[in-house]
């Protein structure tokens, strides 16, 4: 197995930075004034969509990472950012900067894609409500002079570029003088906080499968699974593999599963590598790529 996953390549780079949102090459606020909000950390459920999730976690304060995850879909296509507060008088704003993949599939600050922004508001009973810029408003503003900026592609609904290139402190005027409710009305979601998901935990030596500590055929793997997702939604798979599990036998168990759910962590321990925990991914559906990167969280 660990011959086989040297030789072959690397995942490729994700994008995760929509190009129609407006971007700034300045940030509402420096890092330096700003601190966590204690209030973001945790999971949250959409309220709409319980399948969809907004997770915070505190890294290097005042900067948190961000996930915008969808658990009916496959875990690359999840958004990661790293973001940090910033308060004007009553108002909360995020400065976000897209977390972007390297050659490893290791996560990388995108520094030269500059900030966007959001403002949100969390409610008595805990509804966190998230708005990012009218992009209408924003290009009006900047075709005026009011800001300064450049709008490409202006006729794409896909394609549109909107940099904002003035300074902090004239974006913050901007903003007080045309009112954050109005510069920010483009709705990304209303959250709850909800539990962890909790993965589903498949266990695979050469010789056995076990799920939730019970030893399980294939058959008896998909069925148990497709009726784990009917009656309470898709949740991340953990399978746990030794690394001298054949590649045919796993590459069938991840099979089976991926049928039922589309996100599935293949995770072993490296041996040669003193133990250290290691993600296997798939880079081509037909399962003729494989490679290993370190994973996080999976203990």
């Amino acid at each position: 197995m660990k011959r086989i996953l040297l030789l072959l390549p690397c995942l490729a780079l994700a994008l995760l930075l929509c190009s129609c949102i407006p971007t700034s090459i300045n940030p509402l606020g420096t890092p330096e004034a700003a601190a966590v909000d204690p209030r973001l950390e945790g999971d949250w459920g959409n309220l709409a969509d319980p399948q969809k999730r907004l997770t915070f976690t505190a890294k290097d304060a005042p900067w948190m990472h961000a996930v915008v995850d969808d658990l009916s879909g496959p875990a690359k296509d999840d958004a990661e950012y790293m973001v940090y507060p910033t308060t004007v008088g009553k108002t909360h704003f995020l400065n976000i900067q897209p977390v972007e993949k390297d050659e490893k599939g290791n996560p990388k600050k995108a520094e030269d894609n500059g900030y966007m922004f959001a403002r949100y508001e969390i409610a008595p009973d805990g509804t966190l409500s998230i708005w990012t810029m009218n992009e209408s408003l924003v290009t009006k503003a900047i075709e005026a002079g009011t800001l300064k900026g450049t709008v490409k592609n202006k006729g794409s609904d896909t394609g549109k570029n909107i940099q904002i290139k003035s300074s902090t402190a004239k974006l913050l005027s901007f903003i007080e003088k045309t009112g954050a409710n109005k510069v920010f009305d483009k709705e990304f979601g209303a959250y709850r906080k909800s539990a962890r998901v909790k993965p589903i935990d498949i266990t695979v030596t050469p010789a056995q499968i076990t799920l939730d500590a019970a030893p399980v055929t294939l058959d008896e793997l998909e069925e148990k699974l497709a009726k784990q997702k009917a009656t309470s939604g898709a949740a991340p798979v953990v399978i746990r593999f030794a690394p001298e599990t054949p590649v045919g036998f796993l590459m069938d168990i991840h099979q089976r599963v991926s049928q039922s759910h589309s996100k599935v962590h293949l995770v072993f321990k490296d041996p040669q590598q003193g133990g250290a925990l290691k993600e296997l991914t798939i880079t081509d559906p037909t399962a003729r790529y494989l490679d290993f990167q370190p994973a996080e969280n999976k203990d």
